[in-house]
Protein backbone atom coordinates (compact mmCIF):
# COMPACT_ATOMS: atom_id res chain seq x y z
CA UNK A 1 0.00 0.00 0.00
CA UNK A 2 3.07 2.40 0.88
CA UNK A 3 4.61 1.58 -2.34
CA UNK A 4 1.46 1.94 -4.18
CA UNK A 5 0.58 5.58 -2.09
CA UNK A 6 4.03 6.72 -3.75
CA UNK A 7 3.93 6.07 -7.34
CA UNK A 8 0.10 7.55 -7.00
CA UNK A 9 2.08 11.12 -5.91
CA UNK A 10 4.65 10.79 -8.44
CA UNK A 11 2.09 9.77 -11.28
CA UNK A 12 -1.33 11.29 -10.40
CA UNK A 13 -4.11 9.77 -12.19
CA UNK A 14 -2.24 6.56 -12.99
CA UNK A 15 -4.06 3.26 -13.61
CA UNK A 16 -2.69 0.63 -11.21
CA UNK A 17 -2.99 -2.26 -14.37
CA UNK A 18 -0.59 0.17 -16.27
CA UNK A 19 2.23 0.32 -13.48
CA UNK A 20 3.77 -2.96 -15.16
CA UNK A 21 4.12 -0.86 -18.42
CA UNK A 22 5.72 2.00 -17.29
CA UNK A 23 8.05 0.31 -15.84
CA UNK A 24 9.02 -1.61 -18.50
CA UNK A 25 9.12 2.40 -20.34
CA UNK A 26 11.82 3.08 -17.78
CA UNK A 27 13.74 0.31 -17.58
CA UNK A 28 13.61 0.50 -21.19
CA UNK A 29 14.96 3.69 -21.04
CA UNK A 30 17.64 3.38 -18.16
CA UNK A 31 19.22 0.21 -20.82
CA UNK A 32 19.50 2.30 -23.83
CA UNK A 33 20.98 5.13 -21.77
CA UNK A 34 23.23 3.19 -20.07
CA UNK A 35 24.57 0.93 -23.43
CA UNK A 36 24.73 4.67 -24.97
CA UNK A 37 27.63 6.51 -25.77
CA UNK A 38 26.63 9.24 -22.95
CA UNK A 39 26.62 6.32 -20.51
CA UNK A 40 29.05 6.44 -17.85
CA UNK A 41 29.81 2.25 -18.88
CA UNK A 42 30.86 3.43 -22.24
CA UNK A 43 35.02 3.59 -22.19
CA UNK A 44 34.55 0.01 -20.45
CA UNK A 45 32.46 -1.20 -23.65
CA UNK A 46 34.91 0.27 -26.23
CA UNK A 47 37.56 -1.69 -24.27
CA UNK A 48 35.68 -4.78 -24.30
CA UNK A 49 35.81 -4.46 -28.27
CA UNK A 50 39.37 -3.64 -28.41
CA UNK A 51 40.27 -6.81 -26.10
CA UNK A 52 38.08 -9.20 -28.65
CA UNK A 53 40.25 -7.77 -31.46
CA UNK A 54 37.98 -5.91 -32.79
CA UNK A 55 39.96 -2.07 -32.90
CA UNK A 56 37.50 -1.17 -35.71
CA UNK A 57 34.36 -0.70 -33.59
CA UNK A 58 36.52 0.04 -30.51
CA UNK A 59 38.21 3.04 -32.04
CA UNK A 60 34.06 3.91 -33.30
CA UNK A 61 32.52 3.89 -29.77
CA UNK A 62 35.75 5.67 -28.45
CA UNK A 63 35.00 8.98 -30.78
CA UNK A 64 31.23 8.27 -30.06
CA UNK A 65 31.95 8.81 -26.46
CA UNK A 66 34.33 11.73 -26.96
CA UNK A 67 31.29 13.22 -28.83
CA UNK A 68 28.47 13.07 -27.18
CA UNK A 69 29.31 12.10 -23.15
CA UNK A 70 28.58 15.03 -20.99
CA UNK A 71 31.28 13.81 -18.49
CA UNK A 72 34.67 15.96 -19.95
CA UNK A 73 37.25 13.22 -17.88
CA UNK A 74 35.73 10.34 -20.43
CA UNK A 75 35.64 12.64 -23.27
CA UNK A 76 39.42 13.38 -22.78
CA UNK A 77 40.31 9.61 -22.20
CA UNK A 78 37.69 8.67 -25.14
CA UNK A 79 40.14 11.03 -27.13
CA UNK A 80 43.09 9.69 -25.88
CA UNK A 81 42.17 5.99 -26.73
CA UNK A 82 40.82 6.79 -30.07
CA UNK A 83 44.19 7.88 -31.29
CA UNK A 84 46.38 4.87 -29.66
CA UNK A 85 43.68 2.50 -31.25
CA UNK A 86 44.04 4.40 -34.38
CA UNK A 87 47.99 4.65 -34.68
CA UNK A 88 49.09 1.76 -33.33
CA UNK A 89 46.35 -1.04 -33.92
CA UNK A 90 44.23 0.49 -37.17
CA UNK A 91 48.14 2.17 -38.34
CA UNK A 92 46.28 5.46 -39.67
CA UNK A 93 48.37 8.00 -38.20
CA UNK A 94 46.66 11.02 -39.78
CA UNK A 95 43.52 10.32 -37.94
CA UNK A 96 45.28 9.48 -34.57
CA UNK A 97 46.65 13.01 -34.88
CA UNK A 98 43.43 14.69 -35.50
CA UNK A 99 42.20 13.24 -32.25
CA UNK A 100 45.49 14.24 -30.16
CA UNK A 101 45.01 17.62 -31.68
CA UNK A 102 41.54 17.93 -30.00
CA UNK A 103 42.68 16.34 -26.97
CA UNK A 104 45.55 18.79 -26.95
CA UNK A 105 42.89 21.98 -27.09
CA UNK A 106 40.32 20.90 -24.88
CA UNK A 107 42.38 18.87 -21.99
CA UNK A 108 42.15 20.29 -18.41
CA UNK A 109 44.66 18.86 -17.45
CA UNK A 110 48.26 19.97 -18.37
CA UNK A 111 49.67 16.83 -18.24
CA UNK A 112 47.32 15.01 -20.64
CA UNK A 113 47.52 18.34 -22.51
CA UNK A 114 51.15 17.99 -22.46
CA UNK A 115 51.14 13.54 -23.32
CA UNK A 116 48.90 14.49 -26.99
CA UNK A 117 51.58 16.75 -27.57
CA UNK A 118 54.63 14.38 -27.52
CA UNK A 119 52.53 11.45 -29.39
CA UNK A 120 51.96 14.67 -32.06
CA UNK A 121 55.76 14.93 -31.80
CA UNK A 122 56.60 11.08 -32.47
CA UNK A 123 53.96 10.98 -35.22
CA UNK A 124 55.09 14.29 -36.94
CA UNK A 125 59.33 12.20 -36.66
CA UNK A 126 58.00 8.70 -37.54
CA UNK A 127 55.16 8.59 -39.71
CA UNK A 128 55.10 12.36 -41.10
CA UNK A 129 59.31 12.27 -41.51
CA UNK A 130 59.08 16.00 -39.75
CA UNK A 131 61.62 16.37 -37.35
CA UNK A 132 60.83 20.24 -37.23
CA UNK A 133 57.63 19.76 -36.45
CA UNK A 134 58.44 17.27 -33.85
CA UNK A 135 60.55 19.40 -32.05
CA UNK A 136 58.35 21.74 -32.12
CA UNK A 137 55.48 19.98 -30.30
CA UNK A 138 58.02 18.33 -27.75
CA UNK A 139 58.54 21.89 -26.76
CA UNK A 140 54.95 22.47 -25.98
CA UNK A 141 54.66 19.55 -24.38
CA UNK A 142 57.52 20.50 -21.93
CA UNK A 143 56.07 24.31 -21.91
CA UNK A 144 53.07 22.91 -20.85
CA UNK A 145 54.17 21.43 -17.50
CA UNK A 146 58.09 22.85 -17.30
CA UNK A 147 58.32 21.50 -13.52
CA UNK A 148 57.54 17.93 -14.58
CA UNK A 149 60.05 15.62 -13.76
CA UNK A 150 59.28 14.27 -17.44
CA UNK A 151 60.26 18.17 -18.84
CA UNK A 152 64.34 17.25 -19.32
CA UNK A 153 63.13 14.08 -21.60
CA UNK A 154 60.80 16.30 -23.25
CA UNK A 155 63.96 18.58 -23.93
CA UNK A 156 65.67 15.65 -25.47
CA UNK A 157 63.51 14.42 -27.42
CA UNK A 158 63.39 17.87 -28.96
CA UNK A 159 66.94 18.12 -29.44
CA UNK A 160 67.54 14.97 -30.95
CA UNK A 161 64.51 15.76 -33.33
CA UNK A 162 66.03 19.25 -34.38
CA UNK A 163 69.47 17.41 -35.05
CA UNK A 164 67.76 14.75 -37.10
CA UNK A 165 66.60 17.64 -39.77
CA UNK A 166 70.01 19.25 -39.59
CA UNK A 167 69.18 21.92 -37.35
CA UNK A 168 72.36 21.45 -35.29
CA UNK A 169 72.27 24.90 -33.70
CA UNK A 170 69.05 24.62 -32.15
CA UNK A 171 69.48 21.31 -30.64
CA UNK A 172 72.96 22.66 -29.59
CA UNK A 173 71.23 25.39 -27.70
CA UNK A 174 68.81 22.97 -26.36
CA UNK A 175 71.43 20.39 -24.86
CA UNK A 176 73.64 23.04 -23.40
CA UNK A 177 69.95 24.61 -21.50
CA UNK A 178 69.87 21.18 -20.40
CA UNK A 179 72.79 21.16 -18.76
CA UNK A 180 72.39 24.48 -16.96
CA UNK A 181 68.46 23.42 -15.89
CA UNK A 182 69.35 19.49 -15.44
CA UNK A 183 72.62 18.81 -13.84
CA UNK A 184 71.56 14.96 -13.17
CA UNK A 185 71.53 14.85 -17.10
CA UNK A 186 74.72 16.94 -18.19
CA UNK A 187 76.63 13.61 -19.18
CA UNK A 188 73.76 13.04 -21.86
CA UNK A 189 73.95 16.02 -22.87
CA UNK A 190 77.48 16.39 -23.05
CA UNK A 191 77.58 12.98 -25.31
CA UNK A 192 74.94 14.74 -27.35
CA UNK A 193 77.04 17.89 -27.83
CA UNK A 194 80.37 15.44 -28.80
CA UNK A 195 78.48 13.94 -31.60
CA UNK A 196 77.36 17.47 -33.10
CA UNK A 197 80.90 18.41 -32.32
CA UNK A 198 81.60 15.22 -34.39
CA UNK A 199 79.29 15.71 -36.94
CA UNK A 200 80.89 19.12 -37.97
CA UNK A 201 83.62 17.61 -37.83
CA UNK A 202 85.69 19.32 -34.84
CA UNK A 203 87.20 16.27 -33.00
CA UNK A 204 89.63 18.11 -30.82
CA UNK A 205 86.32 19.82 -29.38
CA UNK A 206 84.18 16.61 -29.45
CA UNK A 207 86.88 14.87 -27.71
CA UNK A 208 87.59 17.31 -24.97
CA UNK A 209 83.63 16.61 -24.34
CA UNK A 210 83.77 12.73 -24.65
CA UNK A 211 85.85 12.84 -21.59
CA UNK A 212 83.90 14.96 -19.68
CA UNK A 213 81.06 12.90 -20.11
CA UNK A 214 82.96 9.69 -19.32
CA UNK A 215 83.49 10.98 -16.19
CA UNK A 216 80.17 12.32 -15.81
CA UNK A 217 77.26 9.65 -16.81
CA UNK A 218 76.78 6.41 -14.45
CA UNK A 219 75.67 3.88 -16.69
CA UNK A 220 78.02 1.76 -18.29
CA UNK A 221 76.57 1.76 -21.56
CA UNK A 222 76.75 5.53 -21.77
CA UNK A 223 80.13 5.55 -20.36
CA UNK A 224 81.16 2.85 -23.37
CA UNK A 225 80.00 5.42 -26.17
CA UNK A 226 81.47 7.68 -24.71
CA UNK A 227 85.28 5.92 -24.59
CA UNK A 228 83.84 5.06 -28.25
CA UNK A 229 83.68 8.08 -29.24
CA UNK A 230 86.92 9.38 -28.16
CA UNK A 231 88.42 6.81 -29.76
CA UNK A 232 87.15 7.69 -33.04
CA UNK A 233 88.14 11.61 -32.02
CA UNK A 234 92.14 10.44 -31.64
CA UNK A 235 91.89 8.14 -34.97
CA UNK A 236 90.78 11.82 -37.02
CA UNK A 237 93.28 13.45 -35.34
CA UNK A 238 95.48 10.97 -35.98
CA UNK A 239 96.82 9.81 -32.41
CA UNK A 240 96.69 5.96 -33.62
CA UNK A 241 98.31 4.58 -30.24
CA UNK A 242 96.08 6.52 -28.16
CA UNK A 243 93.19 5.35 -30.03
CA UNK A 244 94.16 1.80 -30.27
CA UNK A 245 94.67 2.27 -25.83
CA UNK A 246 91.37 3.41 -25.85
CA UNK A 247 89.84 0.87 -27.76
CA UNK A 248 91.37 -1.83 -25.49
CA UNK A 249 89.56 -0.22 -22.52
CA UNK A 250 85.97 -0.67 -24.31
CA UNK A 251 83.58 -3.68 -24.63
CA UNK A 252 82.72 -4.13 -27.96
CA UNK A 253 81.51 -7.48 -29.57
CA UNK A 254 84.74 -9.42 -30.99
CA UNK A 255 83.73 -8.61 -34.71
CA UNK A 256 83.79 -4.85 -33.70
CA UNK A 257 86.56 -4.82 -32.06
CA UNK A 258 88.75 -6.56 -34.26
CA UNK A 259 87.61 -4.66 -37.20
CA UNK A 260 87.94 -1.32 -35.82
CA UNK A 261 91.55 -2.34 -34.06
CA UNK A 262 92.74 -4.01 -37.51
CA UNK A 263 91.99 -0.58 -39.30
CA UNK A 264 93.72 1.53 -36.83
CA UNK A 265 96.54 -1.19 -37.01
CA UNK A 266 97.03 -1.20 -40.64
CA UNK A 267 96.89 2.87 -40.53
CA UNK A 268 99.76 2.99 -38.48
CA UNK A 269 101.76 0.87 -40.29
CA UNK A 270 102.00 3.23 -43.26
CA UNK A 271 102.20 6.15 -41.30
CA UNK A 272 98.78 7.07 -39.70
CA UNK A 273 97.73 10.64 -40.54
CA UNK A 274 94.43 12.39 -39.78
CA UNK A 275 91.51 11.58 -41.35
Amino acid sequence: MKVWTLVEALFPGVDPGRVGWYGLVVALLLAALWQSPASPAALGRADADLARGDAAAAAQRYDDIARVNPLAALREEALYRAALVWEVDLRAPRQARSRLERLAAQASDPERCAEAHVRIGKIALLSEADPGEAARHFLLARDRVPDSDQAPQRTMLAARALAEGGQLAGARALWVGLTESSPEHEGTARLALAELALTEGDAQEALALYEEAEFQVHDPAQQALARLGAATCLERLGNLDEALAELDQIELPDSVRHTRIEALRARRSVGGGAL
